[in-house]
């Protein structure tokens, strides 16, 4: 029987675009063959894109929907989100594309088989009011920007870091930094720990209403969230 303390289900918020689907080898590839320009991966985003953020609109409303076959699927995504989903964990994309680029990210995902719950397209919301709605616990994203629209919600807040995003400078104690989905990973372990001792302390039930006040006391109270983990552990 599940204990009051452990959470039925534990929702996690991911990007799309440059987390799960990745496609800067076809923003180089088709730079040349529409915009005549060579670009790398450090100049494949919107901020540093040669020709301005007009034209890369331009070109990522092709790409993502013309040609969203020639994108790879993550190292490590695929096995890290089927072991998770095993652990109680449960997956929502939440993305900026909308349309036929949104419907060309829900044939990716269905033809990589990923188990993912949902997908929303934000349309005219922030991510974070998404994940407000879904109790996401966390979320993973390669822009640092759309991370800090984030700050102040009750989620852990992971910015994986990827060649194309080395200008982005994260200065947030909020946001964590990953190299990689595998230390996604740990971290959300470690995260699904952290709250279990904190509402086997408290006597509380790890439910979605319950988010908010984990949140509020880990940041407010690291000490204690501390003690909580040393006397989960006893217990254990």
């Amino acid at each position: 029987m599940l204990q009051n303390y452990c959470a039925q289900t534990i929702a996690v918020a991911l990007d799309f675009d440059g987390c799960i689907a990745i496609g800067e080898h076809v923003k180089i590839k088709y730079a040349k063959e529409y915009h005549k320009i060579n670009i790398n991966p450090k100049n494949s985003v919107k901020e540093t894109y040669p020709l301005g953020s007009v034209m890369y609109k331009q070109l990522m409303d092709r790409i993502t929907v013309e040609h969203m076959d020639e994108y790879i699927l993550d190292p490590h995504c695929k096995e890290v989100l089927e072991a998770l989903r095993k652990e109680s964990f449960i997956f929502t994309i939440v993305t900026y594309r909308a349309n036929k680029s949104l419907e060309a990210c829900r044939a990716f995902v269905k033809k990589q088989n990923l188990p993912i719950q949902a997908i929303y397209g934000t349309n005219d919301q922030t991510k974070a009011n998404i994940c407000k709605k879904i109790y996401a616990r966390a979320i993973i994203d390669d822009d640092l920007k759309k991370l800090l629209e984030c700050t102040d919600t009750a989620m852990h807040l992971f910015f994986l870091q990827r060649e194309w995003n080395t200008h982005e400078i994260l200065q947030s104690k909020e946001i964590s930094s990953l190299t990689d989905w595998r230390e996604f990973a740990q971290k959300l372990r470690e995260m699904k720990k952290m709250h279990e001792a904190i509402c086997f302390y408290k006597n509380w039930v790890n439910s979605d209403t319950k988010i908010q006040e984990i949140h509020n006391l880990i940041k407010k109270d690291p000490f204690l969230v501390q003690r909580c983990l040393l006397e989960y552990k006893r217990k254990q």
